[in-house]
This record gives structure tokens, C-alpha cells and sequence, in this order.
């Protein structure tokens, strides 16, 4: 073994030099990059590794999820003034909801995923026989006649540049053919591009708050990941009400609770009072409704 890749040692056998960057110790931990002193080489350790980071993250998640609930903006302010060894990070906790959204909204979705890609591609081709399209998950019924065809490109014409009209006439018609199937490209075109809300987000937050210079974008960003965050976690309870039957609470909950959590998270975070954060949370939930329509135009686009 070279002896460089040996961490040095004291009389006593304690290493004296951080093993990962070499600095001299002066404790347990490294001073410079937080390694811990006594390097743990046995499969047991791993073990007990694994064991620390759950415990570690659950201790953090259960510690934001009802601050994320209950107290929204006390969370944001603290998350962005630096108190955040309690907490999950925004970035991590927006992820980890949108996977938990998506992967509640797929429990009740009449659409399965193809085996394959071949099984996708398979989709896209006329199929002749009856045994061949009831074999596709995607396969329907469904054609365009001539004359809806002609109807079809009449109403493209004018609209858009000739040179677009046979490429956005064939990418519409492949998908009023086969809506099963732009449905599923839809769903997981969603899960893929959902970051794309946060930008989508920033403006308004910004133009809200663009004379009190005491909040950058980097306030607003982790205020938007949390909110967005409180919002994917609402969408996935929404979606096991609905699975469970009780459609009418989960209707109720899906109107009330944005606007009352937005309206918190505001006033909390921003240190507003009760009129300065009702009309920007009423500005909020119209531009969120924007962003919502636009991130949808934007998936069917890239799903057609």
C-alpha cells in the first residue's frame, strides 16, 4: 500500500490528519471539511450508516412536514435565515413530493405504462386486424376521415406558416387518434418538466416584493419550493380521498386550502399584515393559474 494513502498518526495511534483532506485534526471532526475523525471500515458500519441517514431524514421530515402544513412561513423564514440543520431542504422536499404526487395520481389512472418502447412505437402504426389493436394498451378505434383530415389542415392554414401546418396537422391528428396514449406521454412529460415551475413561478413573487430590497430571489425561491411543495402533498391527499370516495372533502379541501396556506405563508414569511398579504395572495393564485395553464399548453406540446 502507498504510504501517502496511509492518514498519519500520533504516538498513540490516533490519527493526527484528516484522511479525506489531510488537515491536521483538532477533535473528533475535521475542522475543514467536517470528516469525522475515526474512519469506520467494517460491513457493520455501513449498516449503522444507512440506519443514521434514515433516522436523520425522518427526524428532518418529521420536523418540516408540520411546519410545511401548519406553519408555512415561520418555515420559510427560518429555512432562509439560516436555521436549516432542523429541517429538509426546500429542493429536496419539492422533489420528494412530486414524486409522491405522481406516484398517488398513477394509482388511479386508467392508463398503464407500455412494456417497452418498441410497445410505444407499435402505437403510432394503422393497425388492420382486431387481435393487433386489442394487444395494444393504447390502441383505439378511432381514425380521422378524409374529409375531417381536409377540415383539419383548413383550419390550420392561415394560422401558422406553411412550412409548420403538414408537421403540427400530422403531430394532432396522431393525437386525436390516439388520446390513451398523449395522456400517458402527458403524465410522465409532467413528472419529467415539473421543475419548470418554479421559474414560471419567480416573476410575480419578484415584481410583489421589487421595492423591499430586504428579499432577493433566492427568499423567493425557497419560498416557492415550499409552497410548491405543500401544494404537491395537497394534490397527492386530494388523490387518495378520491381513491377512498370521498370526493365531495376532497373537492372542499382542493378550494379552501391553497388560498388559506398561501395566505399564511405570506403573511409569515414576508412579515406582512392582513391586507398586504391578501391582495398579493389573491395576485398569486391568478398567476399560479397562469403558470398552471401554461406548464400544461407546454406538456401537450412536447407529449403531441
Amino acid at each position: 500500500m502507498n504510504a501517502a494513502s496511509v492518514p498519519s498518526s500520533d504516538a498513540a495511534g490516533h490519527a493526527s490528519a484528516c484522511a479525506n483532506c489531510e488537515t491536521p485534526l483538532q477533535g473528533a471532526y475535521c475542522h475543514a471539511c467536517g470528516q469525522s475523525a475515526h474512519v469506520h471500515r467494517s460491513l457493520l458500519h455501513l449498516a449503522e450508516e444507512l440506519l443514521h441517514g434514515t433516522l436523520h431524514f425522518e427526524t428532518k421530515a418529521w420536523r418540516t412536514l408540520p411546519a410545511l402544513l401548519f406553519q408555512p412561513g415561520r418555515l420559510t423564514r427560518e429555512y432562509i435565515e439560516g436555521r436549516r440543520a432542523r429541517y429538509v431542504s426546500p429542493l429536496a422536499l419539492f422533489l420528494f413530493m412530486i414524486f409522491l404526487m405522481f406516484f398517488t395520481l398513477s394509482l388511479g389512472g386508467p392508463v398503464s405504462a407500455p412494456a417497452s418502447d418498441m410497445a410505444q412505437e407499435s402505437v403510432a402504426v394503422q393497425v388492420d386486424t382486431p387481435d393487433a389493436a386489442a394487444s395494444s394498451a393504447f390502441a383505439t378505434e378511432r381514425r380521422l376521415t378524409p374529409a375531417q383530415r381536409v377540415k383539419l389542415r383548413t383550419e390550420l392554414d392561415g394560422k401558422l406558416p406553411a412550412a409548420l401546418v403538414p408537421s403540427v396537422e400530422k403531430k394532432i391528428a396522431h393525437a386525436i387518434e390516439n388520446p390513451e396514449l398523449l395522456l400517458y406521454k402527458m403524465k410522465s412529460g409532467a413528472a419529467k418538466y415539473a421543475f419548470l415551475i418554479v421559474p414560471f413561478s419567480l416573476p410575480l413573487l419578484w415584481l410583489l416584493f421589487v421595492f423591499q430590497r430586504r428579499f432577493g430571489l433566492y427568499d423567493h425561491a425557497v419560498f416557492v419550493l415550499y409552497s410548491l411543495s405543500a401544494m404537491a402533498l395537497l394534490a397527492a391527499l386530494l388523490s387518495l380521498l378520491d381513491l377512498a370516495g370521498l370526493g365531495v372533502l376532497a373537492l372542499a379541501l382542493a378550494v379552501c386550502a391553497p388560498p388559506v396556506h398561501l395566505y399564511a405563508q405570506l403573511k409569515g414569511c414576508y412579515g406582512l399584515g392582513r391586507f398586504a398579504a391578501l391582495w398579493r395572495c389573491g395576485l398569486l393564485l391568478l398567476w399560479a393559474g397562469a403558470v398552471m395553464l401554461l406548464y400544461t399548453l407546454l406538456v401537450t406540446l412536447i407529449s403531441m
